[in-house]
């Protein structure tokens, strides 16, 4: 009995290295890229806050200014009633401000750095396992040949048949394992959705004010 070997050497190592780079140099360059923009939004949505501010001074200020007088009191209701409307609206988005940054921002910044910091780490130390590995393997694989030429000159091949299963059990055990898995994109990812999903449910609310 004969070793086969027909499994491609190194092939699954390269994939697995290929999905950890595609993490690092695509999906999370987009994802910082990401929080960046919100955190443009988010400054733009504090611009806003800090003008409609003005408007519900001045709105009250009005609205006190009229009440003053007996022909316009109705008229100072009114702009009170408004700035009541305004108020409400006004705190909806601070809140919806807060956990914009608190629970989307800052969370889904702080998994990303830890994301990056591990993905790097377990990169290089795959990286080095296999190199480890490889070395193993082509010395395994040069033994088998130079076994292979001697039995096939041999008036004995059996003997050297024997050996050949050795050194390919040897083979076989620096190689990758066949059931490893590609590396599926980080939890981070998922997380970011249900940030997204959160962000979405109190907007969905300040709209509902409105």
């Amino acid at each position: 009995m004969r070793w086969r070997e027909d499994v491609p050497l190194n092939a699954l190592a390269s994939a697995c290295s290929r999905s950890h780079m595609t993490i690092m140099e695509q999906f999370n360059p987009s994802l910082r890229n990401f929080i960046s923009m919100g955190k443009t939004y988010e400054k733009a949505l504090a611009s806003m806050t800090y003008a409609a501010k003005g408007y519900f001074d001045a709105l009250v200020k009005m609205g006190e200014l009229a009440s003053e007088s007996q022909g316009s009191k109705e008229l100072g209701d009114v702009l009170f009633q408004m700035a009541e409307v305004h108020r409400q609206i006004q705190n909806q988005l601070e809140e919806m401000l807060k956990s914009f940054h608190n629970e989307l921002l800052t969370q889904l910044e702080q998994k990303v750095e830890l994301d990056s910091r591990y993905l790097s780490a377990a990169l290089k130390k795959y990286q080095t396992e296999q190199r480890s590995k490889g070395d193993s393997l082509d010395k395994c694989q040069a033994e088998l040949k130079k076994l292979r030429k001697k039995s096939q000159g041999s008036k004995n091949p059996q003997k050297y048949s024997d050996k050949e299963l050795q050194v390919g059990h040897r083979v076989q055990g620096n190689e990758p394992p066949s059931n490893v898995q590609h590396v599926d994109k980080p939890l981070v990812f998922v997380q970011a959705l249900y940030l997204l999903a959160v962000y979405q449910l109190y907007t969905a609310g300040y709209r509902g004010v409105r």
